[in-house]
């Protein structure tokens, strides 16, 4: 039997799915709540609505996403095949000779020769005008942030050589003048398993926030590109700064010896806040800000339910503006004491 699939997901949404789990929370097409089966308390499953349609990803143990129809597969415990007939049943939607959708082809028919990704991201190919507004906007609801934020950051989109659009990132000095990138995918739009992109032999700079800063003497450091953009887009009082690549940080021969400096320097005038994300690693960076803030340096716990901030941030907005804030106003406090 075969299903008109885009006919199915347009009658199917994700929510009516969920409802039959879970209590249905609080939003109008953007949603989170508690993934029926982890046993999660908090808010970890967030359902987003795109131009070509919803998706759903769980930012708790699984770490999974998908569509409608990997919803009911993942959630029944059956077949893709049979998360279709379950689906096209719930829509109303008659199984018919022919289906408009067909599987992709295969990896292996494609003939285009791999590349480096740093060779990709110097021939990247800057896309302008209207379809380049769109996608920043649709990127930046995707994350929950303002496309202001991004634009302030001089956000930009741009295209590789037979991939699809990337938004790109870029890193410049305290003065302005442009350093580097790091170009995301667009995930409803590419499955290349290369999150980022950047250019070859690239050194890797600090992100620096340009905000209306009301706390001099507090500077955040975070850990990667969506954190800083998260910090930005809530108006944390205090300077941001992130810091990209965390495992290397700071270590002999890596990129960041340079930067490593800044904090060194930084630490004469301000207390550091390290934000490292919820895993090892992250912890591993929190410790090393530290010693090179000369132990001037506080540490802001993310809830063991978040990977990072941004993750936060996403889920559950309110909480992070207030936990933010309380942690900037205790150490400025501090501070002034």
């Amino acid at each position: 039997m075969s299903y008109d699939i885009a006919l199915i997901k347009e009658r199917l949404d994700i929510e009516t799915v969920l409802e039959r789990y879970t209590t249905r929370p609080r939003g109008n097409g953007n949603w989170c709540c508690p993934l029926p089966g982890h046993g999660d308390k908090s808010p970890s499953f967030s359902v987003k609505r795109y131009a070509n349609g919803q998706r759903w990803r769980c930012f708790g143990r699984c770490g999974e996403s998908g569509d409608v129809l990997t919803l009911i597969e993942k959630l029944e415990g059956v077949s893709f095949t049979e998360a279709l007939e379950l689906a096209a049943t719930a829509a109303g939607v008659e199984s018919s000779p022919r289906s408009t959708w067909a599987p992709k082809p295969k990896a292996t028919t494609r003939t285009v020769q791999p590349r480096e990704p740093a060779q990709l991201a110097d021939r990247a190919v800057t896309i302008e005008g209207q379809p380049a507004s769109s996608l920043l906007s649709e990127f930046a609801r995707s994350r929950d942030w303002n496309v202001s934020t991004l634009n302030q950051l001089g956000c930009s989109v741009v295209r590789h050589p037979g991939r699809p659009e990337r938004i790109r990132f870029p890193f410049r000095s305290e003065t302005g003048q442009l350093l580097t990138w790091q170009d995301r995918r667009i995930d409803w739009l590419d499955d290349d398993p290369r999150k980022w992109l950047f250019p070859k032999g690239s050194t890797q700079y600090l992100l620096y926030g340009r905000q209306n800063v009301t706390i001099e003497n507090v500077l955040i450091v975070c850990e990667g590109v969506p954190d800083t953009v998260a910090l930005l887009d809530i108006g944390a009082s205090a300077r941001v700064v992130g810091v990209p690549g965390a495992s290397t940080f700071g270590n002999p021969g890596s990129a960041f010896n340079d930067s490593a400096a800044y904090f060194n320097r930084g630490a004469q005038s301000y207390r550091i806040v390290a934000c490292g994300d919820n895993d090892d690693a992250g912890r591993q960076f929190n410790e090393r800000i530290g010693e090179l803030a000369s132990g001037r340096c506080d540490v802001l716990a993310i809830p063991d339910c978040y990977g990072d901030l941004a993750d936060w941030c996403q889920i559950d907005r309110p909480d992070f503006i207030g936990s933010v804030n309380e942690a900037i106003t205790a150490v400025a406090t501090e501070m002034a004491a």
